[in-house]
Formats: structure tokens, sequence, C-alpha cells
């Protein structure tokens, strides 16, 4: 019984699980703003760009999990909604 719970909420809860992902990102690429210095050396330029890349990086990453994860779930429960108005129909 508790098995075909989930079953129907499998799509929603892979959905949400895409947002929080989204949300992770956002507060990532949030946390991780670095304002760079307003004349700095060159070395100092030079880190901070690697630094700004390898962030740029992780948070583009982040988001594109997070988008799929998201059009996965809704393809779920799109799919389980069309499955079960189609048996609803047959039915009745």
């Amino acid at each position: 019984m508790k098995m075909a719970r989930f079953g129907k909420a499998a799509g929603k809860l892979i959905a949400i699980t895409g947002l929080l992902m989204l949300g992770i990102g956002f507060l990532y690429d949030l946390l991780s703003v670095n304002i760079p210095y307003q004349d700095p050396p060159p070395a100092l330029q030079h880190a901070y760009e690697l630094d700004f890349a390898i962030t740029s990086g992780i948070t583009s990453t982040i988001y594109r999990i997070g988008g799929i994860i998201l059009l996965i779930g809704l393809v779920v429960s799109i799919t389980q909604f069309l499955v079960r108005r189609r048996s609803l129909a047959r039915r009745g």
C-alpha cells in the first residue's frame, strides 16, 4: 500500500527535488560572490579570475542538474496523470 502511494507521488517528489537543487544553486551563487579589488596586482587579479571561473562552473553545473531533475519530475507527473486519466476513461 505504501509503495502505491509513493508511486503516485514519485513525479511530484522528483520535481520538488529539482526545485531544491535550483534553490541550492541560487544560495551557492549568492554565497560565493566575490567583489574584486579596485586595482589588484596581476597575481591577485589572476587568482580572482581563476576562483571566479571555478565558482561559475560549479554554479552552472548545479543549475543544470536541478533543471534536468525538475524536467524529469514534470515528465513523470504528466505521464502519471495521463495514464490515470486513460485508465479511468476505460473503466467508466
